[in-house]
């Protein structure tokens, strides 16, 4: 889906200046790759009440040293997002995305 794809693109220059400003570092130079969002399924999962885990994974390099980096978020699926699935998924990887930048900002 497109939106997979262009969500992270969207959300994480915001999402990482926002973590880099939180752990006293605005401004400093950053780069990340993501490789795969991976979203668990949508009807809920085997974890605690049911949530469904969704990952993030990628690459972050910073101060020309690269480190790998798997961000995890858990998804508890509701009535409303059955009709309005595409908003709940984007609502899913936002939400990686600011998991992702908030690792990335603290050097894992």
């Amino acid at each position: 889906m497109e939106f997979t794809l262009t969500t992270p693109a969207r959300a994480l220059p915001g999402a990482l200046a926002q973590a880099l400003a939180d752990v006293g570092r605005a401004g400093a130079p950053i780069s990340v790759r993501i490789d795969y969002v991976i979203l668990g399924p949508s009807s809920g999962g085997a974890q605690f009440g049911g949530a469904a885990p969704d990952q993030m994974i990628g690459e972050v390099i910073v101060g020309g040293i690269a480190h790998e980096l798997r961000a995890s978020t858990s998804y508890y699926p509701m009535a409303v997002d059955q009709p309005h699935f595409e908003q709940a998924n984007y609502d899913r990887v936002f939400q990686l995305s600011r998991a992702f930048a908030y690792w990335a900002a603290r050097g894992y």
